[in-house]
């Protein structure tokens, strides 16, 4: 077992600018193509290249969910 998560967050993720800035890992090329969200295709990007994803799991906060969510309340996110 371990203390670290595979999860990515866009709102928290720290990437070595160097990396970026050359493609390195064809993270660019990715977000270029845009898509669903950042932090989906950095992990896709990250685990396809072999990188690790270091997230320590105190860093990760669980959320409750509404009981009465409908399709329509999401739809605006989904899109």
């Amino acid at each position: 077992l371990s203390n670290r998560s595979t999860f990515v967050w866009g709102g928290a993720m720290v990437l070595r600018r160097a990396d970026v800035e050359q493609n390195m890992y064809g993270l660019l090329d990715w977000w270029r193509k845009g898509g669903y969200s950042d932090d989906m295709q950095v992990q896709a990007c990250a685990q396809d290249a072999g990188r690790m994803i270091a997230t320590p799991l105190s860093a990760i906060f669980p959320n409750e969910l509404k009981k009465d969510v409908t399709f329509d309340y999401c739809w605006g996110f989904l899109r």
